[in-house]
């Protein structure tokens, strides 16, 4: 099946409210702000779409593939978002010190890389420091706290490279 008529899955905290999408304001765009939530293909009964003619439906935004290169430069904002977001679960993890300063640094410099290298349309390089992230969070110890912060890293992490695999760059010419 080609990549713009897989489906995407929406993940969602039991309260949406702790979930770092609240209250975000995306660098990337505005209309993300308060509506995508992470998705994810982890999911055991995903939603079963109508191939080329559908829509991806991200908790109130849509990207419709009918217009796949806009489709595509949609999903590319898309990864950008997610990477932000990520991010900005990594820095909340130093600031409850729920991880160690060099275990901080790994995972921050690797988040940092992928978003220069998806502003800059290098989805391969992007894809591997999302590796080189997942790989980090593996090793990296933290603290017991309230948030799985590891399941948190690694469930956005799988999320990004999934959705540079297996939608950017398959559909990228």
């Amino acid at each position: 099946m080609p990549p713009l008529e897989r489906d995407v899955v929406v993940f969602q905290y039991d309260d949406k409210d702790d979930m770092p999408e609240s209250g975000f304001q995306s660098p990337v765009d505005a209309a993300f702000n308060g509506t995508v939530i992470e998705s994810t293909n982890g999911c055991i009964n995903p939603s079963r779409g109508s191939g080329g003619q559908g829509s991806w439906i991200l908790v109130g935004l849509s990207i419709h593939q009918r217009a796949a290169p806009i489709a595509m430069a949609r999903l590319v904002d898309l990864v950008e978002h997610t990477l932000d977001l990520l991010q900005v679960a990594v820095n909340e993890t130093e600031v409850d010190g729920a991880i160690k300063g060099g275990d901080y640094s790994k995972l921050s410099s690797a988040v940092g890389a992928a978003v220069s290298h998806i502003q800059r349309g290098n989805f391969r390089e992007a894809l591997v420091h999302v590796q080189k992230f997942q790989t980090a969070t593996k090793a990296a110890t933290f603290a017991t706290k309230p948030t799985n912060w590891n399941g948190e890293f690694l469930m956005r992490a799988d999320n990004i490279a999934f959705t540079l695999k297996v939608k950017v760059m398959l559909g990228s010419p």
